[in-house]
């Protein structure tokens, strides 16, 4: 799947993070997506609403990672860059809980 390789700044946005050369991720304006093939293709995960309302409050992506296939890390913030949360997805980027 092709998807715009710029997002909206501020509307959760970050530009792909792999860990492995093979197995990566990318987030456009709050939908998730991953690759498995180098990022030749993209797959999008459902959008999801516990993100989505995360993402209203912390627009700003600061970073994003992953520790395994099934673990990863996401660091997001307001606009005025004085409040952030981190949020944590254990099942490859599918869903995220705030912590």
């Amino acid at each position: 799947m092709s998807f715009p390789m710029t997002g909206d700044a501020g509307k959760g946005t970050i530009q792909p993070v792999f860990r492995r050369l093979h197995d990566g991720w990318r987030m456009v304006n709050g939908i998730v997506y991953h690759s498995n093939d180098l990022g030749k293709t993209w797959k999008p995960f459902p959008r999801s609403k516990l993100l989505a309302d995360n993402l209203a409050k912390y627009p700003n992506v600061v970073k994003l990672q992953f520790t395994s296939s099934d673990v990863g890390w996401m660091l997001i913030e307001t606009t005025d860059k004085k409040r952030s949360r981190l949020m944590k997805s254990s099942d490859g980027g599918e869903t995220w809980q705030g912590l």
